[in-house]
């Protein structure tokens, strides 16, 4: 693979999200006014859910981790 199109692929991706962070508010402004959570309101978080993020790290780590080359 040319290092070029590797360049250009990050550069795409990159942009690409940026430029749709720069048009996500106006595209919230069209909903309308958004409630305010309740004073002292906070993120609920179950034994799943920090079950399932911790095996995502791990196969993030464990397979694909070792795939990246970081020397010569």
């Amino acid at each position: 693979m040319s290092p070029w199109l590797i360049v250009t692929s990050g550069l795409a991706t990159g942009f690409g999200a940026m430029a749709g962070l720069l048009v996500l508010p106006r595209l919230l402004e069209r909903r309308g006014p958004a409630t305010a959570p309740p004073a002292g309101a906070t993120l609920q978080v179950s034994p799943g859910w920090i079950g399932a993020g911790a095996l995502a790290g791990a196969v993030f780590i464990g397979v694909f981790g070792p795939g990246v080359g970081l020397g010569p």
